[in-house]
Parts: C-alpha cells; sequence; structure tokens
C-alpha cells in the first residue's frame, strides 16, 4: 500500500499519522504528524515541500546549528539558531565567507532585479584585482599594487588613486553642522619607514605637493606643482614650513619656483632669497625689469598705504596714491603723511606742496619752470658754500645770488 501524507503506507502501530508513503511514481516521502516533513523524487529532494511551519538544522561536531533553516521567519543561520538576515554567518571569533575559483578564474558576488550582473564585487585570479560593476558596468578596481581606480580598469599614471572621467574628473568634502569645523585634507609625512611610527623629518623634506600635469601628444608632463616643505630644523611641536609654487615655461618641461611663502610669512617671486631684513616682507625679482602694476577702474583709486594700527586714521598714517581722473587729464598723484595729503603731482606734471593746486599750495613748482610761493620762499645754505642760487644756461653761468645777498647777472 503506497499509503498518504495523514496515513503512510509504512507506519508505527502507535502512530499512524508518522511514517514513509509513495505520493507517485519514483518517488518516496515521509511525515510525522500527518505533514510532509521529506520528498525524495528522481529530480530532486525537497524538505518541507508543503511549506509548513518547520525549522531545519544541521549539527556539526562543533554546532549545534551549523546549518539552521528558520522556517517561520524564512531566514537561513549559519552557526545560530536565530539568524536576523535572509542568510546569516555567525561566529564567536571570525565569521567568514570564501569563494574559491581556479588560478585564471574568478569569484563573484552578483546583485539583480531581473538583471543578471547589473551590480558586481569580482575578484580575478588571473591579475589579482578586485572590482567593482554599478548599473552593469564597472566603476572601481583595486588593483594588484594596491591602487584605486575610479572609472577605469588600469593604472595609467602610478599613483595610488586615479580617477578618470570624460568631463574632468571632481572630488568633494562637505561638512554639515552648527559649528565651526571645516572639511579637511591632510598630507602626513614621517621619516620612519615602519607604518604609524614617528621619526622627525629634516628642513627640506617635502610634506606634500600637488603636481598639474598636461598631455603632450605622447605623456602627461608638469604644467604646475604646489609643494610644502620642512622650512628649518623642526622638533617637538615645532614643524617650520614653506609654500612653493611652481610653473614652467614655454618651451620646457621642467617647472621652476615662481612664488615662495616662507616659515616667516615672507613672500618671494622670482627668488628664493628674502631682500634686505628691512624691507623683506615682499620680494620681487627677475632677471630684466622688475616691477608692480596696480590696476584700478576708471575714476578711482591705486593706493599704497603705511600703517601701525588697526583702526581709525593709523590705518593711513602715510600713503601714496594715484587718483585715476574721468579723463587723463584730470589725472593727480598724492603723497601724504601723518594721514593728511602733502604734495600732490597733476596730470600736467605740476607739483604742489601744502595745497592740492596752484591757488592752494605753499609752492608750486610748474612744467614750465616757474616756482611760485604762496608766501616768502627761504633758501638756507648751511654748509661752507659761498653761493645759495645759481642760474645756468646750457652750462653757462648766467647768475648767482651769494650767501652775503649779492647777485650777478650775466648779460
Amino acid at each position: 500500500e503506497d499509503g498518504t501524507v495523514s496515513a503512510p503506507g509504512l507506519a508505527f502501530a502507535s502512530d499512524l499519522n508518522t511514517g514513509i508513503f509513495r505520493p507517485g511514481a519514483d518517488q518516496l516521502n515521509i511525515s510525522t504528524n500527518g505533514a510532509e516533513r521529506l520528498s525524495i523524487g528522481n529530480t530532486e529532494v525537497v524538505f518541507n515541500d508543503a511549506s509548513n511551519n518547520v525549522d531545519f538544522r544541521v549539527e556539526s561536531n562543533g554546532n549545534t546549528h551549523m546549518l539552521f533553516v528558520d522556517g517561520e521567519n524564512d531566514q537561513v543561520g549559519i552557526g545560530t539558531s536565530s539568524p536576523s538576515r535572509l542568510l546569516d554567518i555567525n561566529n564567536a571569533t571570525h565569521a567568514t565567507l570564501a569563494l574559491t575559483s581556479g588560478t585564471s578564474g574568478q569569484s563573484s558576488i552578483f546583485f539583480a532585479d531581473t538583471d543578471t550582473n547589473i551590480g558586481q564585487i569580482s575578484y580575478a585570479h588571473s591579475d589579482n584585482s578586485l572590482f567593482f560593476r554599478v548599473n552593469d558596468a564597472e566603476r572601481v578596481r583595486i588593483d594588484n599594487s594596491g591602487r584605486l581606480l575610479v572609472g577605469h580598469s588600469a593604472d595609467i599614471g602610478n599613483q595610488s588613486l586615479q580617477v578618470v572621467t570624460s568631463n574632468g574628473a571632481t572630488a568633494g568634502l562637505f561638512k554639515y553642522g552648527n559649528n565651526d569645523d571645516g572639511s579637511e585634507l591632510t598630507f602626513f609625512t614621517s621619516r620612519n619607514a615602519s607604518k604609524g611610527s614617528h621619526t622627525v623629518v629634516a628642513d627640506g623634506d617635502y610634506l606634500g605637493r600637488i603636481f598639474f600635469r598636461g598631455s603632450d601628444g605622447s605623456s602627461f608632463e608638469r604644467g604646475a606643482e604646489i609643494a610644502v616643505r620642512v622650512d628649518g630644523t623642526p622638533g617637538a611641536n615645532d614643524m617650520p614650513g614653506r609654500l612653493e609654487f611652481y610653473t614652467t615655461p614655454d618651451g620646457s618641461a621642467t617647472p621652476v619656483e615662481a612664488l615662495r611663502i616662507d616659515s616667516s610669512g615672507r613672500l618671494l617671486a622670482g627668488t628664493t632669497t628674502a631682500g634686505n631684513g628691512g624691507a623683506d616682507d615682499l620680494t620681487l625679482a627677475t632677471t630684466g625689469n622688475t616691477g608692480i602694476t596696480i590696476r584700478s577702474g576708471a575714476t578711482s583709486q591705486g593706493a599704497i598705504y603705511f600703517s601701525d594700527g588697526t583702526s581709525g586714521t593709523a590705518e593711513y598714517d602715510g600713503y601714496i596714491a594715484y587718483q585715476q581722473g574721468s579723463t587723463s587729464s584730470t589725472d593727480y598723484m598724492t603723497f601724504a603723511t601723518d594721514a593728511n595729503e602733502r604734495m600732490r603731482i597733476d596730470a600736467s606734471g605740476n607739483l604742489f606742496i601744502g595745497g592740492t593746486s596752484a591757488a592752494t599750495a605753499d609752492i608750486a613748482l610748474n612744467a614750465n619752470g616757474e616756482i611760485v610761493g604762496k608766501n616768502q620762499i627761504l633758501i638756507n645754505r648751511v654748509d661752507s658754500g659761498s653761493y645759495i642760487l645759481e642760474g645756468q644756461n646750457n652750462g653757462t653761468q648766467t647768475s648767482l645770488i651769494t650767501k652775503t645777498g649779492d647777485a650777478t647777472f650775466a648779460g
């Protein structure tokens, strides 16, 4: 007799709904308490084919729940009797999962919905690289040298991090929070060969560098560089540093230092040697003519201020200013001391001392050679010379006024 799930053909006299029955050709099933537990057919072996709320457990030599199927919650545990995920691997020391393939094969985990490999994590044993696919395309790879390749699958620059795009690679550091902190990018340098250990760096050591490279048709050449180096002797809680900016001249592939900010805060352009100690905060140097241009807007002012304070007139005790006029004929330059204009040169070259025009100046030296004084003009010679004023015409003396008041006029 074949029997049924509730009355097995081979049953126990004291437990007639538990035993073995044959539901069809080439099938052998086992039931307990009138419920099917195991079905053995010629194409498959099924546990709990009737979807009853029954757990399945496999015990190993050292683990009572080496494999556990939670029938009520539809979850599978390895090493646990209470899996919390669809698959839960649990071990008190190390929970591991090994995917092993041949030496030239590939071990992979796929993430899919209706697609077969829309997402993927794979290890290629042929070149010992680990790569990640997103939206059915490789996005990130870690090669066998530990380089992180984003947007491509092969090393192209021998950098530890390589990001490749067709529209310009970008990176963003975002900070959100009601405090004064900001995002950071930090370069660390130690002379110790052991990772995480400290040995003091030395004067001139690089602390970090940023290179800007462009293709010359066959290789990537440096067009510019920003470097930070130790600028002095470092010690405990003491790390003097300088910033160096390099640019590559036309016709060259080697950057040269164009600008430096040293550990004293001095700015050096075109040189690595500061100027005289009395005026070394800004040093400019070239092999030809050297200068500074102050370009202001029309009818605006360009100025250099001399200050010994941070408020009031102390911010401009002395200054040199050039006022751009509405027309070039109305331009003028002024010189000030004690926060007051003392001298002015107008667009025609007239010099006014103690005033802003010929009418108001104490002394006006006009471009036509005229000297005009609002009051008397005093000429006082204090050395041993015998005359105080001499007139010449093309190097020939034409007039003379001596210290005693005598006057001589030629012709």
